[in-house]
C-alpha cells in the first residue's frame, strides 16, 4: 500500500527553503515575486538571486526564505503562483 504522505511532510520545520520562480526578464517581475510573498513571509532584497536566461527573454529568481510549517511552505507555493508572468516554479 503507498503511503499518502508527502515529502514536505518529511521535512524539519523550521527551515531555510529555496524556491526558484522563472518569468519574464524585467524588474517588475521581481517586484511582483516579493509583494505577493510579504502576505505569508518575510523577504530581504538580499535573499533574492537573479539570473537572466541565455537569450535575456526570462530570468530565473531565487528566493531564500525561512519556512516554519509545512500548511506556510503550501502558502508560500500559493502566493509564488498567483504572480503574472510566473511560467515556471521550483
Amino acid at each position: 500500500m503507498m503511503s499518502s504522505e508527502s515529502p514536505f511532510d518529511q521535512l524539519d520545520y523550521p527551515l531555510d527553503y529555496e524556491f526558484k520562480a522563472f518569468g519574464p526578464n524585467h524588474d517588475d517581475f521581481n517586484l511582483a515575486l516579493v509583494d505577493a510573498l510579504k502576505e505569508v513571509v518575510t523577504v530581504s532584497q538580499h535573499a533574492l538571486r537573479v539570473r537572466a536566461s541565455s537569450n535575456s527573454k526570462h530570468r530565473c529568481v531565487t528566493i531564500l526564505v525561512r519556512v516554519t510549517s509545512r500548511k506556510h511552505l503550501e502558502q508560500i507555493y500559493h502566493q509564488i503562483h498567483g504572480v503574472e508572468g510566473l511560467r515556471y516554479l521550483l
